[in-house]
């Protein structure tokens, strides 16, 4: 599989973001000439087309004559072959996140006196003044000192270095000179990463360019500066987004599933590749750090902690799986959810019930409802709407939302999210949103 063509997977986030796609992913080998069987090509298209219609997502796998399905079964933790060694090197790129720093601490619990590289786009303080920055809790480096100061007592080295893993040359470099330096590397463990969460149709190019590249160009570049260096070991930090996708994680899905596509390939000098497909790490990693357009990444109940997290590592490196999923809900269930994501979200983060909330009589309208709602029979072709009634059970779905959106902010000059109508489905509570905004207010005086 090529990485590049495994990004494909990141259909799936389209079609749970706007109900009007549907997409049929084919997976199939060049080298069969699937192409010069007509008879094949004609029951490829009529599968593909006959996709049942609220399945909007769809992979079709092929090889050899058979259609292949991916499935997930549980695994046990087994005693198998330790990989970690005692004065072990270990490399990682993302070095200074939080869970590759967690990593750090689950290898020294089974292992003494490990190297541990820590390649990251930061530049980390220099070990002299460790101790002043230990002493200031406002420091922007705080934590990482404060984790590496324990690690290091527990009697690792650390070498930290500021490396660009998209810069391939000054990757290489670096790789070598610690080779050289420490004698070997035994094992990799790439945790490059970010995210940058926002709706497919609102994500601009350079956003989708800086996310793809650290994860797929990043990798290649990394085994560029590997090559012929023979590792135990490499270990790929992916996501479960690859498999379930998410709101707001289009570029991150595509990402990370062209990056697990790494293990089918030879390019690095070693028999033991993992991907990992991690849930959401709820103390440490990205999900503290990278934030939506709400201000917010959902873990749609799928989360561990570290310390759950650091066991499971050691016990995937020593299961002999090359993919291995990491989630706290049964996938092949959560697989056969329509659209699982959107309602999780939804349902996150839904208005008050009307038996909740005393709510005015639908004929006192106000002159901001009364405006929302025209706009709201504009986008959705509807008469009769209530200011009560949900905006996706009377037909909308996302594309419209973004449009509704952006009549909403062009006329009272706010700057609502684009996800705000997941939040306040109902005019009414996208009423006090707007209010809330400041500029609602400001509306129904101007209109007095």
């Amino acid at each position: 599989i090529n990485p590049c063509n495994a990004t494909l997977s990141a259909a799936q986030v389209m079609a749970q973001e706007n109900r009007a796609f549907r997409f049929t992913v084919v997976d199939l080998n060049p080298e069969e000439q699937p192409q010069s069987n007509q008879d094949f090509v004609s029951e490829l298209l009529s599968r593909a087309l006959s996709v049942q219609r609220d399945k909007r997502f769809a992979v079709l796998i092929y090889r050899n004559g058979y259609q292949w399905a991916q499935t997930y079964v549980p695994i046990q933790a087994k005693k198998g072959k330790n990989l970690l060694k005692n004065k072990g090197v270990y490399l990682f790129t993302g070095g200074l996140g939080g869970i590759a720093l967690a990593c750090c601490e689950a290898i020294l619990e089974t292992v003494e006196n490990p190297t541990f590289i820590l390649f990251s786009r930061k530049e980390l303080v220099a070990e002299k003044d460790w101790e002043a920055v230990l002493k200031n809790q406002n420091h922007p480096q705080h934590k990482e000192v404060l984790k590496l100061e324990g690690i290091k007592k527990l009697g690792a080295k650390i070498i930290a270095h500021k490396v660009d893993i998209l810069n391939r040359r000054h990757l290489k470099a670096c790789v070598y000179q610690y080779w050289k330096i420490c004698g070997r590397i035994n094992g990799v463990i790439h945790a490059a990463g970010i995210a940058k969460p926002e709706l497919a149709l609102m994500q601009s190019n350079e956003n989708i360019q800086e996310v793809l590249s650290t994860k797929i160009e990043g990798t290649y570049n990394l085994a560029f500066a590997l090559k012929n260096i023979p590792l135990d070991f490499i270990v790929l930090k992916s996501s479960l987004a690859t498999i379930l996708g998410g709101m707001e994680l289009f570029d991150y899905c595509a990402a990370n599933a062209g990056l697990e596509a790494f293990v089918d390939t030879n390019l690095f000098a070693t028999d033991k590749m993992i991907a990992i497909n991690w849930n959401t790490w709820s103390d440490v990693g990205m999900a503290l750090h990278a934030t939506s357009p709400n201000g917010q990444i959902s873990t749609y109940g799928n989360a561990i902690s570290s310390k759950v997290g650091k066991k499971i590592f050691l016990d995937i490196l020593s299961v002999g799986e090359e993919r291995v999923a990491v989630s706290t809900v049964d996938i092949e269930g959560a697989l056969t959810q329509e659209n699982h994501h959107q309602r999780l979200y939804q349902s996150n983060t839904q208005s008050p019930t009307k038996d909740e909330v005393h709510y005015p009589a639908e004929k006192h309208l106000d002159d901001l409802e009364i405006v929302i709602k025209k706009l709201w029979q504009n986008v959705l072709g509807l008469k009769e709407i209530g200011i009560h009634d949900n905006f996706f059970e009377l037909g909308g779905h996302s594309l419209n939302a973004l449009n509704l959106l952006r009549h909403i902010n062009k006329t009272f000059k706010c700057t609502l999210s684009p996800i705000q109508l997941h939040k306040t489905p109902t005019i009414y509570s996208l009423k006090l949103a707007i209010l809330n905004s400041g500029q609602g207010l400001a509306f129904q005086h101007s209109s007095r």
